[in-house]
C-alpha cells in the first residue's frame, strides 16, 4: 500500500482508536484549534496524491460498515462529505464566473472603499495585530504553510471587516503561503467571509472575536503553541492580554509585557 493510501487509512478511517482528527469526531470536533480536529488531508488533496473521489469512496465504505455494527456515525460522515462538497461547488462557481478571484459576486460591493494600509496588511501577515487567536493563526500559517480551518475564517474575517483591507490582498497572501492553496476553493472563502455571495452573511455581518475563543480555544492551548510570548499567562487572559493588570504581564515575563496589547489594532481600525 503506498503512503498515500496509508495515511487515509490512518488519518482518517481509523476506527479502532477512534482518534479526534479523524473522521468518527468529525460533526463534534472539526472547528476545534485546541486540538487535531481535522484530517489535514488538504495538501495531499492539492498535490493529486489522493483523488476527492476515493476518499468519497473510503468515507461511504467506513459509513456502511458502522451501519452494519450498529455505530451511529451517519452525521460525521455527512459533515466531511459536505466539507468535499464545498470544494466542488467552489469549481462550479469558478467556472460560470471565472472573475471571483478578482472581484465581488455581488456588484454593490464591487466599489467598496478599502482601507489601504499597507502597515496594516503587513501586521496580519506576520501575526502582530494584537488579537492572539488571529496572529496564532497567521504565525502557524507562516511556519507550516497550513492552519485549522476555523483559525482562516476568523483571520480572513479580521482582514476584512476590522481592518477593512481588501479580500483581494488576503486571497494572494494565503495563495503564497499555503501548501495545499486551492484557488477556487479560497476565492469561494473570500468571497463568502466578505459578504460577496448571495447565501452568504451581509457585509455588515461581524464574528465576535470572543466567543471565537471561548468556543474554540477555551483554555488557550492553540494560542500558547503558536504565541509563546503569551505561553505564561493565566487562562483567563491569554486570548485577551489587554485585560491582564500589569502585574500579571509582569509575572508572565517581560516579554508578555512588551508582546501582544491590542493597541496596534485600536490604533488602526479607528
Amino acid at each position: 500500500m503506498t503512503h498515500q493510501l496509508q495515511v487515509i487509512n490512518t488519518s482518517l478511517l481509523s476506527s479502532t482508536t477512534m482518534r479526534v482528527q479523524g473522521l468518527p469526531s468529525f460533526e463534534h470536533d472539526r472547528a476545534k484549534t485546541d486540538r487535531e480536529s481535522t484530517t489535514m488531508l488538504s495538501p495531499w488533496i492539492h498535490f493529486g496524491s489522493i483523488s476527492v473521489r476515493h476518499i468519497y469512496y473510503r468515507v461511504a465504505q467506513k459509513h456502511a460498515e458502522w451501519q452494519s455494527a450498529g455505530v451511529d456515525k451517519g452525521k460525521s460522515c455527512l459533515d466531511f462529505l459536505q466539507q468535499m462538497g464545498y470544494r466542488e461547488y467552489s469549481r462550479y462557481l469558478a467556472f460560470h464566473f471565472p472573475f471571483i478571484t478578482e472581484r465581488s459576486m455581488l456588484a454593490h460591493l464591487r466599489a467598496v472603499p478599502w482601507r489601504l494600509d499597507q502597515s496594516a496588511f503587513k501586521a496580519w501577515r506576520q501575526g502582530l495585530t494584537g488579537y492572539p487567536l488571529v496572529d496564532a493563526g497567521m504565525r502557524q500559517l507562516w511556519s507550516m504553510g497550513w492552519c485549522h480551518n476555523r483559525v482562516r475564517v476568523v483571520a480572513s474575517h479580521f482582514l476584512v471587516k476590522h481592518l477593512l483591507l481588501p479580500w483581494q490582498w488576503g486571497l494572494k497572501h494565503l495563495w503564497d503561503c499555503q501548501i495545499d492553496a486551492d484557488l477556487e476553493c479560497d476565492a469561494l472563502g473570500w468571497q463568502y467571509v466578505s459578504g460577496c455571495l448571495s447565501d452568504a452573511h451581509p457585509f455588515s455581518y461581524m464574528v465576535d472575536l470572543e466567543q471565537e475563543w471561548k468556543r474554540f480555544d477555551p483554555d488557550g492551548h492553540y494560542v500558547r503553541r503558536w504565541l509563546p510570548v503569551l505561553s505564561q499567562l493565566p487562562t483567563q487572559y491569554i486570548n485577551q492580554p489587554w485585560k491582564a493588570p500589569p502585574e500579571v504581564l509582569e509575572e508572565a515575563g517581560g516579554a508578555a509585557a512588551a508582546g501582544v496589547t491590542g493597541e496596534f489594532v485600536r490604533r488602526h481600525s479607528t
